[in-house]
Parts: structure tokens; sequence; C-alpha cells
């Protein structure tokens, strides 16, 4: 590679010095020099992985020149042809190759050789191979390389791999992080001001990965702008709070009046704008020449051409759409800085009348001279001519002339709660007793510390006053008399006079206002004590009556009942009994998700909350992995599958949870995969809208079990999972056909026999065709369990009846009888 004999010479002395100890019993074992890499943590170990990994380039390339591998072949619109053989990015690395055995046993041999040169180890554990369209023979195929099979979609470098990327499916996994962070978020207690950094920080960031490259569809903003929102104004909290300023002005800079939150959409288009002014800028980069391949370029390679219809892939058909097709090429011209000069050639020869507009242009062109310096892209939307993600965001977010002082407002040195709410009084948004009344609260004009009536003042008088208005008070106090008052002062010498009549008139007769005051009481104990059968005590008794119902009717009725109790108060504690269900009566899910989805018609606070409850709880208990947790864990998730089945969880909901069990499927995963799988696994996949979701989440079940090693315990409950949402296809039953004589035969015996038929049963049978009937009599005389068990007696006695007409008949049956009997004594 060209490096000179006193760096290997370095090197060479950082391979050999590298020494490890490893603790035996607690005590150090001493000292033993290592064979091959360097110590652990060492800075030098990704540098020197990445010179290991030049071996295997030059190895593949070679392979690749000789003919033994054909890499993949990228082909434009004319001539253009680029072969891709690998990719290398760190350890992760993607090798393109025909689907012959002949091409994978030239690969095997490769890495076989690149283990024995360079010490290091590939694990084709991990590894697997992908077919790209049908592939016949392809189990032979990895099985010669020594991996599994996999399949498209798949990831690489966590980006979806072969997967739609209009799909909003591909973001589940990034609105799923969202959502995992929140829960744990969510078991604290965070101010707005705490939540803002953290929406800032942490939640903005994850999906800025993914927005890099793909175009994020507007349904999945508004899922991922949805959390946040929730988030910022709710918190933890189970139900939904008031949002106090709109979320265009939350998204606004700090100098436009918001606290500087980014728009999803606006943010995504910036980060693909990116990728245009990269492919002017960057010159032979691998990505470049796959994109100029395919697409080809124009105006001297700034950008490719337009991809229509079928020609492309979607991603750099979303990016394109960023690209100005109408911009023009700025005039930088500076007719001193040239040295070079004009030699003109053209095409054919001129008319005479065009040998005027030529002169004209020949003088134009006298003026200017040419500069021999390669031609540059300049952007003029920021600094220094370059493209910067934040100054094009800022050039897309709509113009605002709102002048805010967000100096006096955001400073350095005061906590971000105290701004925030500064942030919040400037926008006249804080909860004041006059706003509340405008949003409909029925609150009085009284002071709660005072208990005095009073105006509702705005937001701005009483946080910041004009200082005009605050300097006249001042003055104006020493002035005013004692008879005047402001007008809570008169509000409150109004109720003092009024009491003052009241006690003027209680005066006058004493033994009618005393009577009246002991009614007063007594009606306002009876309706408190109403009040309180009504919430307290008869709700204390339907939740008690909770986990008796075990019926529909029984859960009907209480729903009925509840209904009659029902207050916010009242459904939250009903939420929370539901919640808390003991986690060894399982048996009482598809009552409780019975009740939810009855009340949800009418009552839907009470499904959202259970629902983010069950949630919560799912995303906090995922990660445990201690045995006190499985039946806990079982509880959740059967009851998420229950409230699926009733329509009331989204499949949304169940398919991420699913996924979260699969991602990692190992341990309690295993079970509460299969647990959802038998509660609502057979409804998603018949129902017409999840059957293709659900056969790709069984397909990958069915995957892992054969990969992994599951112990037996495991792999059955897999199994039973998976045939209970998909059972095997098999042949409708044919009904036996039987001749009328059998039927009436059976229909005697087995239907109308009884202790006052039983004589008209007798003589039938002697009427029949002896020959005919006597096999398929004694047929059914040995199958007594097809009838009932009280007639078993009445068999023995029309035996004994036929046995006066017929003596072999009833030596038949008392043989039949005595064989059977001896069998199961055998058999004990």
């Amino acid at each position: 590679m060209g490096f000179g004999s006193k760096w290997l010479g370095w090197m060479w002395s950082c391979l050999f010095s590298a020494k490890f100890s490893i603790l035996v019993n607690g005590v150090p074992a001493g000292f033993f020099p290592s064979s091959k890499g360097l110590r652990q943590g060492d800075p030098l170990s990704p540098y020197l992985f990445v010179l290991g990994m030049e071996v295997l380039d030059a190895l593949i390339r070679r392979v690749v020149a000789g003919g033994f591998l054909s890499g993949c072949s990228i082909r434009g619109g004319r001539r253009t042809n680029l072969k891709i053989s690998h990719l290398f990015f760190a350890d992760d690395t993607v090798m393109f190759c025909e689907a012959n055995k002949e091409h994978l046993t030239h690969l095997s041999w490769i890495l076989f050789w690149f283990e024995a040169a360079s010490g290091l180890r590939i694990n084709l554990d991990k590894s697997e191979i992908i077919p790209v369209g049908v592939v016949e023979e392809i189990d032979e195929m990895a099985e010669e390389l020594g991996c599994r099979v996999g399949s498209l979609p798949s990831q690489y470098l966590s980006l979806p791999l072969g997967a739609p990327n209009k799909a909003p499916s591909v973001w589940d996994g990034v609105e799923e992080k969202m959502r995992r962070r929140l829960a744990r978020w969510k078991w604290q207690y965070i101010s707005k001001g705490g939540r803002i950094t953290l929406i800032k920080s942490t939640l903005a960031s994850m999906p800025i990965y993914h927005m890099s490259l793909f175009r994020m569809p507007k349904t999945v903003v508004r899922r991922l702008e949805k959390v946040q929102r929730d988030f910022l104004w709710g918190g933890g909290n189970v139900e939904r709070k008031a949002h106090l300023v709109k979320w265009e002005v939350v998204c606004a800079d700090k100098n436009k009046g918001g606290p500087g939150l980014r728009k999803l959409a606006l943010l995504n288009k910036a980060l693909l704008g990116k990728w245009i002014w990269r492919f002017a800028c960057d010159k032979d980069n691998l990505w470049k020449q796959v994109i100029m391949a395919k697409y080809e370029q124009e105006g001297h390679g700034w950008r490719t051409k337009k991809a229509y219809e079928a020609l492309g892939v979607g991603v750099w058909k979303e990016i394109l759409k960023e690209t100005d097709w109408n911009a023009t090429v700025e005039e930088m011209w500076d007719q001193n800085f040239g040295q070079g000069g004009w030699n003109l050639r053209f095409l054919r020869d001129f008319n005479d009348w065009e040998l005027d507009m030529i002169e004209d242009l020949l003088y134009v062109l006298r003026g200017y001279k040419p500069s021999m310096e390669e031609d540059s892209i300049c952007w003029k939307g920021g600094r220094n001519g370059k493209f910067r993600v934040k100054e094009a965001y800022s050039l897309l977010g709509n113009p605002n002339d709102i002048v805010f002082l967000s100096s006096c407002i955001w400073v350095a040195i005061v906590p971000t709660k105290v701004a925030f709410f500064a942030w919040e009084a400037t926008w006249g948004r804080v909860l004041t007793l006059d706003r509340l009344q405008k949003k409909g609260w029925q609150l009085p004009n009284c002071c709660f510390l005072c208990v005095q009536w009073v105006f509702p003042e705005t937001i701005k008088e009483d946080l910041a006053p004009e200082a005009d208005q605050s300097q006249s008070v001042n003055q104006d106090a020493a002035e005013i008399s004692v008879d005047s008052c402001s007008p809570r002062e008169g509000r409150s010498n109004e109720k003092g006079k009024d009491k003052e009549e009241k006690e003027k008139e209680k005066s006058k007769d004493p033994d009618k206002e005393k009577g009246k005051e002991r009614d007063a009481d007594r009606k306002g104990e009876n309706e408190k004590e109403k009040l309180k059968g009504l919430e307290g005590t008869n709700l204390d008794g339907l939740l008690q009556r909770l986990p008796g119902c075990v019926s529909r009717d029984l859960i009907d009725q209480l729903t009925v009942d509840f209904c009659y109790l029902n207050s916010k108060s009242n459904r939250k504690r009903l939420v929370r009994a539901l919640f808390n269900v003991p986690r060894t009566s399982l048996e009482l899910l598809p009552y409780y998700s019975r009740m939810v989805a009855t009340l949800s018609t009418c009552m839907k606070d009470v499904s959202s909350m259970l629902l983010q409850l069950l949630e919560e709880e799912f995303n906090f208990l995922i990660n445990k992995k201690d045995q006190m947790n499985i039946e806990t864990k079982i509880r959740n998730i059967r009851f998420l599958g229950e409230l699926c089945k009733f329509r009331i969880a989204p499949a949304g909901l169940v398919f991420s949870c699913l996924k979260a069990c699969l991602d990692d499927f190992t341990h309690h995963n295993i079970d509460v995969a299969c647990n959802l799988l038998e509660t609502c696994g057979r409804f998603l996949y018949r129902s017409p809208e999840t059957t293709v979701r659900m056969a790709n989440m069984l397909e990958i079940l069915m995957r892992l079990k054969n990969v992994k090693n599951l112990d037996p315990r495991h792999s059955t409950l897999v199994e039973n999972a998976y045939y209970l949402c998909k059972p095997p296809e098999r042949s409708a039953r044919v009904s036996k056909v039987r001749p009328p004589l059998h039927q009436y035969i059976r229909k005697l015996l087995f239907s109308d026999l009884d202790k006052s038929s039983i004589e008209h049963v007798l003589r039938q049978l002697r009427k029949l065709p002896w020959s005919e009937c006597e096999p398929y009599l004694l047929k059914c005389f040995m199958k007594v369990h097809r009838g009932k068990y009280g007639q078993i007696h009445l068999i023995a006695s029309l035996t004994s009846g036929l046995s006066r007409y017929h003596d072999d008949f009833a030596v038949s049956v008392v043989d039949e009888v005595s064989t059977f009997h001896h069998s199961l004594y055998l058999l004990s």
C-alpha cells in the first residue's frame, strides 16, 4: 500500500507489545502476549481494520477483473454501464454477484483467503444471502456459502433496503423509537421548558437520518408532529391537555415569536436539497457515478436529467423534486480577470442579412476574456456561497414580519421553564380567569385567596402593567378619599351591605329565620348524600362487581349501570380498575374489552385513556427480562389483542408491539409474541386490510424459529401460535350418506327410544327385514354412546325383547360387549 519501513516498524511494535491479563477467582493471573490485534479500546484499532479491509477490496477487484465474479450492472438510457461488486462501510459489507453456485464458490474462497491472511473471522451466522427476483435453488446456494437466506425488504445501515420508499410503514421504526423514548420520560415530572429541550435534542433529531434520504409522507409528518405536540402540552398525563399555542407558531424561529422548533416537512425539503448541492460539487464519488450512469447529466455536470415514468428509482426521483428546473446561471463575469481569447468556429456560411448580426456579436465578445479556470457553482442563499441546511430551512419558512423581543425572553441565564412561561404570557396564552371563561369554563369572578369578588383581568394587566398607569396609581393613592373605592372595593362594599340587610331581616323574626336555616341545611345534607351515593358508594359497589362479570349479560348490565354514574372522575376510576385486572384472571379480558367497546361509542376518552396506559406499560416492560414481569407482560399484550378484535386498539399499534418482540426474539419476547398471535392473530390474518402485513409477520416468525436455537417449549409455542393464525388447508368433510333404512333404525334407537316408547320401538324393529338389518342393528347397539347415558338400560331391554324372536342376535351382542371389555382390561 506504499507505507514506509519506519511506519511499518511502529505498527509492528504496537501489535507485538500488547499484553493482556484476566481475573481468575478475582485474582489477576498474570500477563500474556496477543497473537493478533491491539489492546481493547486502542484508537489505532479502527484504522488498522480499515487497512485490513483494503486487502479484501483488492482481492475482490482481482477476482472481478478475472471474470470469476460479476457485480451489479447499472445501465442508463444510452451506452453507460457501471459495475459495482461490493460496498464497504466499517464492518458492514455488501457483495453483488450472479445467482449461480460457481460464483458463490469463488466468493467463499475469497473469504477463506481473507481470513487466513488477516486473522479476522467473518461471522456467517449474522450474514445472509438475499435473492433479487425469482432465484431457483437458493437454499443450496446458501448452504454452499454457509449463511442463511434473507429476503427483501431488509435493512442496511439502519435504512430500509428494497422497501417502497413512499410507504408510511418505512417510518414505523422511527415512530416506535420516539414512543419508546417517551415511555421513559412520561414516568417523570418534566416542566414545559424541559420538554422543549428534550424535543429539540432528542425527538426532533431521531428522524433526521431517514429524512436526509427519503421524502416523509404527509401522514407520517402529522403522526410524528402529533407525538411532539402531545408531549409538549400534556407530558405524561393520560387525559388530553389543551394546546395553548398553535403548532405553526411553536415551530417558528425565536426571532419570529416561537421557541425554535422545526417543522418536519420543511426540514425534509432542506435535507433532500443537500443532495442536489453535493451532486454539483462532488467530483468522483461512487454515489455520483451511480446516479450519472443511471440518469446521465446535463448542465455541464451540475445536475442530472429528469427521471420520467419507469426510468430510475424512487429515491432520486423524490430528491429531484427539490430542483428548480427553470433556474438560470448568475452573471459572475469579470472582464479583467481572464487571460484567454475567443476562437469561434461556425458550422455554416452566413447569409448576407446575417453579417450585421455576427458583427454585433464579435463586438460584444471583444470586451470579455474567458478565464482558464474551471467553472464553479455558488449558492446565493447563504454565506460564503455554500449550501447549509439551516439557511435553506430559514428560506423555506413562511416570511413573518412579526417583531418579537426574543432577546428579552430567551435569556441564557434564565431557566428554560421560566422563559417558556414568559413566552406563553407574551402571546397571552396563560390560562387566567378571563381565558378560562372564554373557553366555556363556568368559574365565579372570585379571588381564591381573599374570597372577594373581582373583575376578570387579562394576562397583560396581571403580569405586564404599563409604566404610566402604575405611576398614576402611585400618585393618586394619597388623594383617594375614604368614601371612594376601586371596582373591586366597590364589589366588596356591596357584599357587606347585603350582609347587613340580611342581618336586619333576621333580627325582625328570629324564629322564622332559624326554621328556614334548618330546612336549608337538611336539604343540603340530603343532596350531598345523594351525590355521594351516586359518585362514590355506588361506583365502589359497581367496581366490586366488575371481577364477577363472566358473561355477556352481566358485563352489559354493568355497562348500563355505569352510564347512570357517568362523570369524568368516575371514568378515570373505571379505566384504572380495568387496567388493573388481576394477572391470574385473564379470562376477564374479553368481557372488559366488550365493556370498553360499548362505552367508547359515547365516551371516547375511555378507550383512549386505557390504550395510552397499555401502550406505556408495554414500552416500559419490553426491556425487562426478570421472571417476575412475565405475567404482567402477558396480561398487557392479551388485553391489547382483545381490544384489537373489538376494533378499539388500532392494528398499527398491535403490529408495532409484535415487531418489537420479533426484533429481539429471545426470552419473554417469545411468550409475548405468541400470546398476541393466539389472541388476535387469526382476526388480523382474516381481515382484508391487514392480511398481507400479518402474513409477512408470520413468515418472519417462522424464519426466526428456524434460525434461532429455541428450546422445545418455545418451539411448541411458536408452532401453535402460527397454526392458530394460519391453520393448514384441509379438504371439506364429506357427510356420510346412509340409506333410508339405516336412517330409520338410527332414529328409532337414538331419538325416539324412551320408557314410554320402548314397546313401540320393539314392534317396529320386528317388522324390518331381519336378514338385511341384523348387521347394522348390531353395529348400532354397540354404539350406545351415540345416544343418552340414561338409555343404556333401554338398549338392554330391547336386546332381551329381540332374543325371544332371534336367539343369535342376543348372543352376538353379548359376545361383542365381552370382547370390548376384555380389550379395555388388557390396555389397563
